[in-house]
């Protein structure tokens, strides 16, 4: 048979295909950032990826064979039941597609947070599992970063209220955009409200200056939002019970990351 450079060449595509096609795929799996390990019906480790050995510290060679436990040890996740070496139930499958965090340990015994995900492979002969393991340690710092700076804001938040009790002052927050104010506890009680009578809607404040005050409280917002300088006044309010009332006043514009003035704070005490 006559073999022209052309058909010559079409074997070397059709012979170096599979190799290529292997070739390609376990390329992909090193290059994803989370852990990638082929596991036997058995249990036993077949295949990691790079994320895998630096992720765990051992390398492929090392763990090949292994019980895939030796990554995930039993006694740290007693409360998953079923996670063993026979842990390919259908039921503990059908939990591990969707993740499932546990603890894992490295080479040199530390113990760390993953998130862990099972998906099978069937072919005709047997089933691989394919594990992705996500290392979970910076998503708990930043939880655990978080869960202090909300404990550090309810503590300063304490603080400031204790301090503003004594005064008896009274803190609002204006949202420029939507024309929304909001009062604490102390802001109802200095315009003679009771804070349950739902009685505060988006111009009460209004509702309670002196008609003769408001023209002077709302030019000196106005100029506070404009220029962006802080306002120090005094006006009067009138309470439900037709008494007057002097109220000193003080505001800070709050601008946004183009310098748009958007929130305005301020405080008052009688």
């Amino acid at each position: 048979m006559d073999r022209t450079p052309a058909s010559v060449a079409d074997e070397n595509i059709i012979s170096e295909g599979p190799l290529d096609n292997i070739s390609t795929m376990q390329a992909i799996i090193n290059s994803i950032t989370d852990a990638v390990v082929n596991i036997s019906e058995q249990g036993q480790i077949l295949s990691f990826n790079h994320s895998a050995t630096k992720m765990f510290g051992y390398n492929e060679h090392e763990v090949l064979a292994k019980s895939f436990n030796l990554l995930l040890p039993i006694d740290l996740n007693s409360e998953h039941d079923g996670l063993s070496l026979d842990f390919f139930s259908l039921d503990l499958l059908n939990r591990m597609k969707k993740g499932q965090e546990l603890a894992a340990i490295t080479k040199d015994g530390a113990q760390f947070p993953v998130s862990l995900t099972i998906t099978p492979v069937k072919n005709q002969e047997h089933t691989i599992f394919t594990a992705l393991i996500r290392d979970m340690t910076s998503v708990k710092l930043l939880e655990s970063d978080n869960l202090r700076s909300l404990k550090a804001a309810e503590e300063l938040s304490f603080r400031l209220d204790f301090a503003l009790a004594a005064p008896h002052i009274g803190v609002w927050d204006y949202n420029i955009n939507h024309e929304f104010m909001s009062w604490d506890k102390r802001m109802y009680s200095l315009r003679g409200i009771e804070e349950n009578e739902n009685t505060f809607s988006s111009n009460s404040w209004q509702k309670c200056i002196h008609t003769d005050d408001l023209p002077f409280v709302n030019e000196l917002i106005t100029h506070c939002i404009t220029t962006g300088e802080e306002f120090n006044m005094t006006f009067r309010v009138i309470w439900p019970d037709k008494s007057l009332h002097h109220i000193e006043a003080h505001a800070k514009v709050i601008k946004d990351e183009f310098g748009q003035a958007v929130r305005l704070i301020g405080t008052n005490r009688e």
